[in-house]
């Protein structure tokens, strides 16, 4: 168990997150389909992280994410931009719905609004979980763009105890400007983000 994590029984906190390109420090397009603010929920030693998820444009079509899966300890991250490693499937808790029914448009339905991504090792050691995204709305407008490797940079000083319906998690967390986040590590040894905006629209052809 991480030592910046010691808990063990039911444990709430909030941590502020962005999604990343593999670079590790870029905004990908994708960060504009999250809540900033993630849930960190602690329960007999296991780690989930709660992410909520919201509508996206892309080249001025909006669209969602659909399909989110992690990249488990024993990942590799290469130096030219890539992930490799074993892929699973993160715990949709809820999807996306209007008038008491699922959104439905040009590209599908199920997309979810809020997921649960169990915390690997690393993750809480350095701050950055490894996701592979699928994106339909970039699929149709750019085909084979629409599957990408990201991570999730944590800041993992921002942690701090709150209640299951904190107000908290409603808000977004994501401000200011510039479209890169830091990539210092803090005392805590947890990696520390800095500020960026919304993603505005983007080339098809630019990776989420």
């Amino acid at each position: 168990r991480s030592t910046l994590f010691p808990y063990t029984t039911l444990f709430r906190s909030l941590e502020l997150g962005r999604m990343v390109k593999t670079d590790k420090s870029t905004l990908s397009m994708g960060d504009s389909a999250i809540n900033h603010t993630v849930k960190l929920r602690v329960k007999h030693g296991k780690y989930n992280l709660v992410l909520r998820m919201k509508g996206m444009s892309v080249s001025g079509q909006q669209g969602f994410l659909k399909h989110m899966r992690y990249y488990t300890d024993g990942y590799r991250g290469s130096t030219g931009g890539s992930i490799s490693g074993n892929l699973k499937n993160v715990k949709i808790l809820s999807y996306h719905q209007q008038g008491g029914k699922r959104v439905r448009d040009s590209y599908g339905t199920d997309y979810p609004s809020e997921v649960s991504i169990p915390m690997i090792k690393t993750a809480a050691d350095d701050g950055y979980v490894p996701l592979q995204v699928f994106v339909p709305v970039m699929d149709a407008i750019a085909p084979d763009t629409g599957t990408q490797s990201v991570y999730l940079k944590l800041d993992l000083k921002s942690i701090r105890k709150a209640g299951e319906n904190s107000p908290e998690f409603s808000k977004d967390g994501g401000s200011s400007s510039g479209n890169t986040v830091n990539s210092s590590k803090g005392s805590s040894g947890g990696a520390t983000l800095g500020t960026a905006p919304k993603i505005g629209r983007a080339s098809c052809r630019e990776r989420v």
